[in-house]
């Protein structure tokens, strides 16, 4: 810190900069302490503002644009001693600045332009397979937030993604059999009542914009209470299957059946007028009045006819009308079918 500007400054062109380039040393405070061109008059003066700016941050060396004190536009570089606070700047014009300083820097320069361009090309297609994964699950993944489960998991070229694609169709097995004990059942795998007014709403829809007629049978088994009380409700459940299986058997593809509850059936034919509906019924009460292997007293069956578009408009009439016509089947006497009105 003892020696003189000139000393300094000898000591500067002693490091073999470039004749066209400027070195510096300023101070603590941005004042140039020695410089290797034109020292007697620039010594003393502060470093150039945008210089000043940088010296000011936090930083201990870096890169700054900037201007010399002659006005050429340059790339300075500088650092600082953290023991002094310091400076050292070494200021490139920027037309020479691509100029190869050292044969060493000019090889790190094309290793990381090499290394940079590898990277790029793994990048980019490291980016074509994640992203033409990601597109492949995009539709089972929409398909599963609208109830619709994946059967088989999309292709993919990823390991990450196909494990994705094993958790969605995964997650579409649950959402079906959630949804299958949701609308069913569990004891006969008939429809419940959710699904049935689902599906019988659609049929009745249909049948009125095509003006054709549909019938609801509401259906009760006859002795059923005396099976429970003697035998207990496995028996029962016994029964009941039984005779979802006898109504299914009975029934057309397009027709609907559905457990409502307790002993309590109910189905939909579609183009169906009273004379089908009254043949149905009476096949299902033959059916459903067939022995039950090991089970005493006897069990038969009533049903009640509500036709559409006599029996009511929607399916709300048409139940009530079934139910009503169903209850002066059972009151007439059992074992028979009433129609409504």
């Amino acid at each position: 810190m003892g020696l003189s500007p000139e000393h300094v400054a000898e000591v500067l062109r002693r490091q073999a900069i470039p004749a066209h380039w400027v070195a510096a040393i300023l101070d603590g405070s941005g004042t140039i302490v020695a410089r290797t061109r034109d020292p007697a008059k620039f010594v003393g003066q502060k470093a150039t503002p945008d210089l000043m700016e940088r010296l000011e941050s936090a930083q201990a060396e870096g890169v700054v644009t900037s201007h010399s004190k002659e006005g050429i536009p340059t790339y300075a570089g500088f650092a600082r001693s953290s023991v002094s606070n310091w400076s050292v700047v070494v200021a490139a014009p920027r037309a020479s600045i691509e100029a190869p300083l050292h044969r060493s820097i000019a090889w790190l320069i094309a290793g990381a332009i090499v290394a940079y361009a590898v990277g790029i090309g793994f990048a980019i297609r490291l980016g074509a397979r994640v992203s033409s994964s990601i597109r492949g699950l995009v539709e089972p993944a929409l398909s599963l937030g609208m109830g619709q489960p994946v059967e088989h998991p999309p292709p993919t070229r990823l390991k990450e993604a196909a494990t994705v694609a094993q958790a969605i169709v995964r997650a579409g097995h649950v959402l079906k059999a959630t949804q299958h004990m949701a609308q069913h059942d569990a004891l006969t795998g008939l429809p419940n009542r959710l699904l049935f007014e689902e599906l019988a709403s659609s049929r009745l829809a249909e049948a009125r914009r095509h003006g054709t007629r549909l019938a609801l049978l509401a259906i009760d088994l006859d002795g059923f209470k005396a099976v429970n009380d003697r035998h207990g409700h496995p028996v029962g459940d016994t029964v009941l299957k039984a005779a979802a299986s006898r109504i299914r058997a009975l029934l057309r593809e397009s027709d609907v059946v559905a457990r409502l509850g307790g002993d309590e059936f109910t189905v939909s034919l579609g183009e169906a007028g009273l004379e089908d509906a009254r043949y149905v019924a009476s096949k299902l009460i033959d059916a459903l009045s067939e022995p039950y292997p090991g089970v005493m007293p006897a069990v038969s069956a009533s049903v009640g006819i509500a036709i559409h578009p006599e029996g009511g408009g929607t399916l709300a009439e048409l139940s009530g009308h079934a139910d009503h016509a169903l209850y002066v089947a059972k009151r007439s006497g059992k074992h028979r079918m009433a129609q409504y009105p």
